[in-house]
């Protein structure tokens, strides 16, 4: 896939059920439609993004092709749309029951996303 056609994945490498799902999604994305930016790195820089660091950190975002973010259930949706094997989510997802009930237990998980372990990592070795 062109560069230029990727989306780009914002997530938190540092959660570990956040950098789970990456892993999931960088195995099955075989056309390589998704290139990835762990803002848990030291050189991370919201700004350089005309991102808000708080919100980066609060919810996953997708950088899409044409310049527009994708936020929280939709930046899933962005991810799904791109994997073959993940399209019929993303389809479901946007039933408005389905929706509705996505964007609640996403903005619980938002919120106690932060007091959930974290990984420690030095020189690339990660622990809890």
């Amino acid at each position: 896939m062109n560069k230029l056609e990727q989306r780009t994945v914002f997530f938190d490498g540092a959660c570990h059920l956040c950098a789970r799902e990456i892993a999931h999604y960088k195995r099955i994305d075989r056309a390589h439609a998704l290139s990835y930016i762990d803002i848990s790195k030291s050189g991370f820089n919201a700004g350089r993004y005309e991102l808000d660091a708080k919100q980066v950190r609060r919810h996953l975002h997708v950088l899409l092709p044409n310049g527009e973010w994708a936020v929280g259930v939709a930046g899933f949706q962005a991810i799904w749309d791109v994997i073959p094997s993940l399209q019929w989510l993303a389809s479901i997802s946007r039933r408005p029951i389905i929706y509705w009930i996505m964007t609640r237990a996403y903005a619980v998980f938002a919120a106690i996303r932060p007091f959930l372990p974290r990984k420690k990592c030095d020189e690339g070795v990660c622990s809890i």
